[in-house]
Formats: C-alpha cells, sequence, structure tokens
C-alpha cells in the first residue's frame, strides 16, 4: 500500500500536468484560428484544421481503451503509428499541392 506521503505527492505532480496541459490548451485556442487566418488560411480551411483535432481525439480515444485492454498491444501501437505516418505524409502532400507549403 502506499505512503499517504507518496501519494499526496502523485496528486500534486498529476495537478501540474492538468494544470499544464489546460493551461496550454486555454492560451492556444482562442489564439491559434487567428495565426492560421494571418497565415492566409481561409475560414473553412481554419474550421476543418479544428475539426480535425477534435475528430482524432473521437477516433484516439477507443483505439487507446483497446490497445490497454488488449493482450497484444504492439501491433496495435504499430498500426496507429502507421496511420498516423501516411495521415501526415496525406496532408504534406495537399499542402504541397495546393501551393500552402514553399
Amino acid at each position: 500500500m502506499p505512503s499517504q506521503e507518496g501519494t499526496e505527492r502523485d496528486a500534486w505532480r498529476l495537478g501540474g500536468l492538468f494544470a499544464a496541459y489546460f493551461g496550454f490548451v486555454g492560451i492556444l485556442a482562442p489564439y491559434f484560428p487567428l495565426y492560421l487566418e494571418s497565415r492566409g488560411l481561409t475560414a473553412f480551411q481554419v474550421g476543418v484544421l479544428i475539426a480535425l483535432g477534435q475528430a482524432m481525439r473521437v477516433i484516439g480515444e477507443p483505439l487507446g481503451y483497446l490497445a490497454d485492454h488488449a493482450s497484444r498491444r504492439t501491433p496495435i501501437l504499430r498500426a496507429t503509428s502507421i496511420a498516423l505516418l501516411l495521415s501526415l505524409r496525406c496532408c504534406w502532400f495537399l499542402a504541397r499541392s495546393s501551393g500552402s507549403l514553399p
């Protein structure tokens, strides 16, 4: 059984992690669309980019649950890593072909 002191220290660490994460998201969320707009993206493109982040959460949560509760974690993690690389490659190709990248 963990000691009271260790549990309290872990609670402070977890609280610090959450404060840092949600502080970052709270600062980034209102200004990131403005930054993208200043880079020349249309309102539709900004909306798609913001929605993609939320869609990844919807897709990633069940996959994370599956990887945590499956007896064979490694194939799931490999498949999701390959899917990530392929999607990044597709995004890079689309950005390159539309002229968004030099």
